[in-house]
């Protein structure tokens, strides 16, 4: 994710959506540039691969059959 030349709303997607079951961490703290007056945090596509990916976990950790 980080070698690109630009960040889109759908390679962070990708990027957060990648083995949820697998990945404890995120961290998006390379980004934006803080001057003070710019807020910028997940679009659409990036907040639903983290909510999908943290009910997911949920389903398997709490839900799944002993």
């Amino acid at each position: 994710m980080l070698d690109q030349p630009y960040m889109t709303d759908l390679i962070e997607a990708n990027s957060m959506g990648h083995e949820p079951n697998l990945i404890d961490i995120y961290s998006a703290s390379w980004g934006p540039t803080d001057d003070g007056r710019t807020v910028d945090g997940p679009r659409n596509a990036t907040m639903r691969a983290i909510v999908r990916g943290v009910n997911e976990v949920i389903k398997n950790t709490f839900f799944s059959p002993i």
